[in-house]
């Protein structure tokens, strides 16, 4: 597992979690701008998997993000 940590500013376009809604919430669902730190676990053109936490046997909590949504980018 690599060990470069970053933090990323990225939206997400994919606010509603995955839920049913009704129409009325619908229209109301808006971008989130978001903030993760992390473990870089791979990386390519489109693609920022980030290890949230680790543990000593090699578990991983992941989130992939989409580059395109990518705003901001420091490694720490």
């Amino acid at each position: 597992m690599g060990e470069k940590i970053v933090l990323v500013h990225w939206v997400d376009h994919c606010v509603d979690g995955g839920r049913w809604i009704h129409e009325i919430e619908a229209i109301k669902v808006r971008i989130r701008k978001c903030e993760s730190v992390g473990f870089v676990i791979f990386e390519d053109k489109e693609n920022l998997i980030l290890a949230q936490s680790r543990s000593d046997e090699g578990d991983l909590n992941c989130i992939c993000i989409y580059k395109g949504c990518i705003t901001y980018r420091k490694n720490l």
